[in-house]
């Protein structure tokens, strides 16, 4: 397909949205906004990582179409008060892309991605250091804007790592563990305070972050891997139960609980 033929698809779609948001378009996307479409936004980007971890290139293909669609309707929402918005947008992420890949614009070297990225990191410093980025947070600028909490825990541990705040290993980070499972037990056990149990709770996930971190997990990965293996073996509980002609319920806990050891056993035999 050619630049003339992508660039036709695109005006195709700009044109459907704005149809979609003229006064006899669809109710639902006239009422949209950019904030109410951040949720989509993220679901139709987590769809999308399902696709790829599947491996399953038609939906792939389907997903990215569905994230274009949403961030097209955010642009095309901001372009109804400045008509230049997609222009700026674009002007602002070319320009930002040739500055901080001096490498290949400019006159500096990078022999390989890690250089890439040191060289894409040090620009970036430079530029929150001279105002062309937001300052507040000092190091934590830009950082977690619009992150999940898991997401952003991981990405604000990383950051202070970077500047030494960290533990020296994940040996360490595993004591820390311990303590603040120690304090939420404390909580649960003696205080019966919901705050004081979330905040507790919360000490501990962040925690986690930190020790995600410093074996340089990906804490976002590691808990999709995760809910991916219970939806596997949950799975099999329900053929196990099926079996019996039962279904997932309160009253055969003990019959859930042995087809879960049975769908875990069969995983580990593999």
């Amino acid at each position: 397909m050619t630049s003339q033929q992508e660039a036709g698809q695109f005006e195709r779609l700009n044109a459907i949205l704005r149809d979609l948001r003229s006064e006899h378009g669809c109710p639902w996307d006239k009422k949209q906004t950019p904030l109410s479409l951040k949720k989509h936004l993220l679901e139709e980007v987590y769809e999308l990582f399902d696709a790829l971890d599947k491996k399953d290139m038609n939906a792939v293909q389907e997903e990215i179409g569905d994230v274009y669609l949403v961030t097209t309707m955010m642009v095309n929402i901001f372009r109804e008060k400045n008509d230049t918005y997609l222009v700026d947008v674009l002007n602002q992420l070319n320009n930002k892309l040739i500055r901080r890949h001096p490498h290949v614009f400019g006159e500096a070297v990078a022999n390989d991605a890690a250089e890439g990225l040191a060289l894409w990191q040090s620009v970036k410093a430079l530029e929150i250091s001279n105002g062309k980025e937001a300052s507040i947070g000092g190091i934590f600028a830009r950082v977690g804007r619009g992150l999940p909490p898991l997401e952003k825990s991981f990405v604000l541990q990383k950051e202070a790592a970077k500047v030494g705040f960290h533990w020296d290993s994940a040996t360490d980070v595993l004591v820390k563990v311990d303590e603040e499972l120690d304090e939420l037990k404390e909580a649960i056990n003696m205080d019966h305070d919901i705050a004081h149990i979330k905040e507790e709770l919360g000490d501990v996930l962040f925690v986690l972050a930190c020790l995600a971190g410093s074996l340089q997990i990906d804490i976002s990965e590691a808990l999709h891997e995760a809910n991916n293996k219970f939806l596997r073996r949950f799975d099999c509980v329900q053929e196990e139960l099926a079996k019996k002609g039962l279904v997932p319920s309160g009253e055969c806990r003990k019959e859930m609980e042995e087809a879960w050891q049975v769908a875990k056993h069969q995983e580990i035999s593999k």
